[in-house]
């Protein structure tokens, strides 16, 4: 019998479940998170080059595509999942989700054009705006990593 927990019997990018989907998205989130407030740093001491802003674009790619793409799967899938501790309980974890995704959604759209900027190589960004809009970006996805694995182990 075919066992799909077992790693070694996986094909080559599939996952067992959409928990390990998800703590591999956030995996990587995290790298581009770091790489945002490294970004932020390096730009408060000296002007974009042409490093900074090929990184600010694939940044832009990450978090307005693919992040997005993530937030909007992670409400698909857990809303189609039964709770173990009932529908009151699940409906308040999924109003806690989509609050924090709306959270998200309003920081993002705040830096989103200053990093835009960066990346096409105009000099109007306000640095305090991105390097503020970062670190409360960062923290706002750190929790909902938190609350999308807490999430998936109440529906489970």
């Amino acid at each position: 019998m075919h066992n799909t927990n077992d790693p070694s019997q996986k094909s080559p990018g599939t996952f067992a479940d959409p928990r390990e989907v998800s703590d591999t998205f956030d995996d990587q989130s995290q790298l581009a998170l770091d790489q945002l407030a490294a970004l932020g740093q390096r730009l408060a001491v000296s002007p974009a080059d042409a490093a900074d802003r090929q990184l600010a674009a694939q940044l832009i790619d990450r978090f307005a595509t693919r992040t997005r793409q993530n937030l909007d799967s992670t409400a698909r899938g857990l809303s189609g999942n039964p709770s173990r501790t009932g529908e009151a309980d699940a409906a308040r974890a999924l109003v806690l989700l989509q609050r924090g995704h709306e959270r998200i959604d309003r920081i993002w759209l705040e830096i989103e054009p200053h990093l835009a900027a960066v990346a096409s190589g105009q000099l109007w960004y306000d640095i305090d705006v991105l390097r503020e809009g970062t670190a409360v970006f960062g923290d706002l996805m750190h929790d909902h990593f938190l609350l999308d694995r807490s999430l998936w182990r109440l529906f489970r």
